[in-house]
């Protein structure tokens, strides 16, 4: 979990839907890249892929979730609205959505709003980069807040550093 982050509630961030907790034996800064890092934006666009991880203790990613917000602790995490919605599928459908929307309120994750030209934007990254659309409702929240983006999805940190999108991944 990230160490000292605490949510409104209280409680740990680290605090999974399942009750679980899981520590990193990781340096905070290990694996984890990002050119430029003391430049990063005081925002960070998280994709669906680090929230599941984040969220889910037997994800094989939920250990570089875990340091990668750890990195990021001082930072703001937003996410669009249609990401979200991915993200809380599966609790909604396993009953488990007060818990994860509990978790996520103590990592202090927001929901960002889009921008009101965010159908030709969509249309105009989807068919310039070539990612499927959940992608490019990322790197359009990343680039209308100027933040930087965590991802574990190589396409989508690709296209980002292509469009000068700062990047936190593994």
């Amino acid at each position: 979990m990230p160490p000292g982050r605490r949510g409104r509630t209280g409680g740990n961030a680290g605090s999974l839907p399942s009750g679980n907790t899981a520590e990193s034996s990781r340096a905070p800064t290990e694996g984890i890249t990002c050119p430029g890092f003391a430049r990063l934006a005081s925002v960070i666009v998280v994709d669906a892929s680090v929230l599941i991880a984040y969220l889910d203790s037997d994800d094989d990613n939920h250990e570089a979730a875990e340091t990668l917000l750890a990195v990021a602790i001082d930072d703001d995490f937003g996410v669009n609205p249609l990401t979200l919605a991915e993200v809380l599928v599966v609790p909604a459908r396993d009953g488990r959505l007060q818990l994860v929307q509990l978790a996520l309120r103590d990592l202090d994750v927001r929901e960002l709003p889009f921008p009101r030209d965010t159908a030709v934007r969509l249309a105009q990254l989807r068919s310039s980069t070539g990612l499927k659309m959940p992608d490019c409702w990322v790197l359009l929240a990343a680039e209308d807040a100027r933040a930087t983006l965590a991802s574990f999805d190589d396409r989508l940190a690709q296209a980002a550093e292509d469009r000068n999108v700062p990047i936190l991944r593994r």
